[in-house]
């Protein structure tokens, strides 16, 4: 990223409140320095995808008040195209920001009409088939997060299922069957009461993770922390470490924190319980006493409910739908 557009970026988040008085000779420096030519799609480029899509599109709309019409052409081109593929719900969310503000621009600005209208005019903005795309979207949205809720309650509802069985801690390396191989029911650890609660609902771990670290075993610490050079379907996916690893990779990373609020039924913890023992448990929807969401895990008695989401130093927290919505699938 150009230092011009780090300090345009910086400037909007300064003075989102205000009237961008100081950003303004910015975005004129960074207009000069970047051109018209693609210009939305190079921005958009080498903007940090942690920067909020409302301050992206503060950017083009003042890119559109102070560029002269070749640049008005350029942001207007890349917004009809992101619109019309509407396949990148971050570009479809900025150009529905550029379309909201420019058209909020005519409430009390009637002397600066015609130059809205060819902001308007420049957006290619046809109101109707916007608000179909931005309705598809958000409806698209709406169903995927109310899977998503779903999938997570019968998730956590499978891992309480798992406290009412008896099961004795046992570490032992085994070979299992495979796809679909488990040890004995009256045994496990950790990890397979996360397998378990996942197979619940038709996901098998064993499978997904010996696959990944076939296609990418270098990506996982096999090597480094147990001395191998190849995938073993018996006991990869029953170790923590590649499960974070998997988790990363296949799923969502999600912020480590000491606010119980941030960690949600069916979301996955791990933990260094010291001298270089790593855990595994499921936040699931059984609050405590004092109102946090509760862990199922083994820890040595079988699978137990308990309050210990901050008993341990946290070292990942990730959330897991399966297969289908892994990236790249």
């Amino acid at each position: 990223m150009q230092p011009i557009l780090a300090q345009v970026i910086a400037a909007i988040c300064r003075e989102r409140d205000q009237r961008f008085k100081d950003t303004l000779p910015l975005v004129q420096q960074l207009l000069f320095d970047y051109g018209e030519h693609d210009l939305a799609n190079r921005l958009y480029a080498e903007t940090p995808l942690d920067v909020p899509f409302e301050v992206v599109a503060d950017m083009f709309v003042l890119v559109l008040r102070g560029g002269n019409e070749g640049c008005s052409d350029a942001i207007g081109r890349s917004m009809r195209s992101w619109m019309r593929q509407a396949a990148d719900g971050r570009k479809l969310s900025i150009a529905m920001r550029v379309q909201q503000e420019t058209r909020s621009a005519t409430s009390g600005r009637h002397h600066r009409l015609s130059n809205v209208r060819r902001l308007l005019k420049v957006l290619g903005m046809n109101v109707v088939a916007l608000a179909l795309l931005a309705g598809a979207h958000a409806q698209n949205r709406r169903t995927s997060d109310a899977r998503h809720e779903q999938f997570l309650q019968k998730l956590s509802a499978a891992a309480i299922e798992r406290t009412h069985h008896t099961v004795r801690y046992d570490p032992g390396y085994m070979p299992i069957a495979y796809p679909g191989g488990d040890v004995p029911p009256e045994s496990g650890v950790c990890t397979d009461e996360v397998i378990r609660a996942y197979r619940a609902l038709g996901i098998d771990l064993q499978k997904e993770v010996h696959e990944d670290m076939a296609a990418n075993f270098s990506a996982y610490p096999s090597k480094t922390i147990w001395r191998l050079d190849h995938p073993d379907h018996n006991i990869d996916h029953r170790r923590v470490p590649n499960l974070m690893g998997f988790f990363h990779r296949k799923g969502e990373t999600l912020p480590i924190t000491t606010r119980a609020a941030d960690y949600h039924p069916g979301d996955l913890v791990t933990w260094d319980l010291g001298r270089g023992l790593a855990h595994i448990g499921m936040v699931v929807d059984s609050r405590a006493a004092g109102g946090r969401f509760m862990v199922v895990h083994n820890i040595g008695q079988g699978p137990r409910l308990e309050d210990v989401l901050f008993d341990w130093k946290i070292t990942g927290h990730y959330r897991y739908f399966g297969p289908s919505a892994a990236p790249g699938r």
